[in-house]
């Protein structure tokens, strides 16, 4: 009974985890495609000229938290959500005590949760780029970075809703 109380602890943990990380990536979508105000952070939270007024009041970047602010705490989450899925994940792996179905499992989710880890670090390594240039190149990679990270985080969650056979 324990276990299945982490697990749905986990699975919480998880949700609070995607959607994070998919307001993060919506955030960056609507993030304006070019940058006049040479003021990138007020760029990335839509908040600088370059903005439309009725995405400002609104309509589209309804954002109330920065960029920056979610992809630190995304970053903060995913770490720990990592942490605690590999003190689950490691007894369930033991060959001994599990299928391979359940062993296989494992091993593809731990491996989707290190490409979303990796898909973050490389968001993060973006908007650093594009805070140092505030540069178009810099802002296409980290719009690209966030549709990268919403296909893995997509990814992973499909494969977490879907009902174990075992």
């Amino acid at each position: 009974m324990q276990i299945m109380s982490a697990a749905e602890q986990l699975l919480q943990a998880w949700r609070l985890i995607f959607q994070e990380g998919i307001q993060l990536c919506d955030g960056i979508s609507k993030v304006p495609d070019s940058c006049a105000c040479k003021d990138p952070d007020q760029h990335l939270n839509a908040q600088c000229d370059c903005v439309p007024d009725q995405m400002q009041s609104g309509d589209g970047h309804s954002q109330t938290e920065s960029c920056s602010d979610i992809l630190a705490r995304l970053r903060a989450d995913l770490t720990l959500f990592s942490q605690d899925f590999g003190s689950i994940a490691v007894p369930l792996a033991n060959p001994a005590e599990s299928g391979l179905e359940l062993r296989r499992d494992v091993f593809f989710t731990i491996t989707d949760l290190q490409r979303i880890t990796d898909a973050v670090e490389r968001l993060d390594k973006a908007v650093v780029g594009f805070r140092r240039t505030c540069d178009l190149l810099q802002l296409q990679r980290l719009k690209q970075r966030g549709v990268e990270l919403r296909d893995h985080l997509t990814q992973l969650n499909k494969l977490l809703d879907q009902p174990t056979t075992s």
